[in-house]
């Protein structure tokens, strides 16, 4: 009621820009190639959601600092992980850690982790909630990245590029010493391939050995040849697709996880519901 305007009038999505940032402390780019009045799957109309995550809000916030989603004619880009009840085992363990999401995964087999959670290689949980506003904008320990780059255009309304780079090194312990993600979106005006999504990363560990997973998570089983994973969602009336080319690092080892009894699996053990 305290913001409540009675005299506000609605207006067509068709006159909102495809893209928009939404800053600190969250740091996010949502992109879309246009707007469509379909409300059924046919929809020509691709998306992406791409964040650098800044600072963390415990509660029901997730690990999930640098992570994306891929919509086009249904999900193929998403998180994976289930609000079941809060404070499962698959809640804690899976559902709000970092590998529930498209984010990044260095795995330190010594790590101890907070909570008594699973080690999967994921981020940093820094504690509980703080008691005001100020006490969060100003504690360094909540603090799990930054952006360090972002634009989209040349038209603000139309852009033919969505952008976003952030720094997400806090988001982990000092397994790592720098993390960088870079994540651009680009409408290519092609009812094959409407668009194309890009993402690089930097990632340097405090010991090269330290495992590195770069997460992909799907529906349906992808299907994996050489470098190129392809991920359809051709079910319950969808019709979409996404390609994946794995071009660094030249020698990585794409594994598929998943299947009955394996949804949620972290170091041989099923997280289930």
């Amino acid at each position: 009621l305290i913001f409540n305007d009675p005299h506000l009038e609605g207006v067509s999505y068709h006159n909102f820009p495809l893209s928009k940032y939404f800053g600190s402390p969250y740091g996010m780019m949502v992109a879309r190639t246009g707007w469509s009045d379909s409300v059924n799957y046919s929809s020509p109309i691709a998306m992406a959601e791409m964040h650098i995550g800044e600072l963390w809000a415990a509660n029901h916030h997730h690990l999930d600092a640098g992570s994306f989603q891929l919509y086009y004619k249904g999900i193929l880009a998403l998180d994976s992980g289930i609000y079941d009840s809060y404070g499962s085992s698959h809640d804690n363990n899976y559902n709000k850690e970092t590998i529930a999401h498209n984010s990044l995964l260095i795995y330190d087999p010594d790590e101890k982790t907070n909570g008594g959670v699973v080690n999967a290689g994921g981020q940093r949980r820094p504690g509980g909630e703080v008691a005001t506003m100020e006490a969060w904008m100003k504690d360094d320990n909540y603090n799990m990245g930054k952006v360090i780059g972002q634009e989209f255009g040349p038209d603000p309304m139309t852009p033919e590029y969505t952008y976003i780079a952030g720094d997400i090194t806090k988001a982990y312990t000092d397994k790592v010493q720098e993390v960088l993600r870079s994540m651009i979106f680009l409408p290519m005006e092609n009812t094959d391939h409407p668009a194309a999504f890009v993402v690089m990363d930097k990632i340097t560990s405090s010991n090269p050995t330290f495992k590195k997973t770069f997460l992909l998570h799907s529906q349906q089983e992808p299907h994996v040849n050489g470098n190129i994973s392809v991920i359809k969602r051709d079910t319950d009336g969808y019709n979409g697709m996404l390609t994946n080319q794995t071009l660094l690092p030249k020698n990585a080892k794409i594994e598929k996880i998943g299947g009955e009894g394996k949804e949620f699996m972290i170091n041989g053990v099923n997280y289930a519901l």
